[in-house]
C-alpha cells in the first residue's frame, strides 16, 4: 500500500477492509478456499503493517468500513 500515490491509499485500505469482511469456515472445512484464506491474511498483515510503519491519520470514511470489518458474523 506504501507504493500506492496518497490520493489512492484510503481508497485500496477499504477495499482491503472488504476483503476481509469474507467470512471462512475452519472448523468444517479448515482445508477448503485456501487461496483466498491467504489472500484475507496477506491483506490482514498489509493493513497492520501499513499502520503501524507509517505515520497514518485514517481518514473518516475507513471507520465505518473498519467497524463493519469487525462487526461481521454469520448471523
Amino acid at each position: 500500500m506504501t507504493d500506492a500515490s496518497s490520493e489512492h491509499r484510503d481508497e485500496l485500505f477499504i477495499q482491503k477492509i472488504r476483503q476481509c469482511c469474507v467470512l471462512f469456515d475452519f472448523v468444517q472445512d479448515p482445508l477448503s478456499e485456501l487461496k483466498w484464506k491467504e489472500v484475507k491474511r496477506t491483506a490482514l498483515l498489509e493493513m497492520v503493517e501499513y499502520l503501524t510503519a507509517q505515520d497514518v491519520h485514517i481518514a473518516e470514511p475507513i471507520y465505518p468500513e473498519a467497524v463493519n470489518m469487525v462487526s461481521a458474523s454469520d448471523g
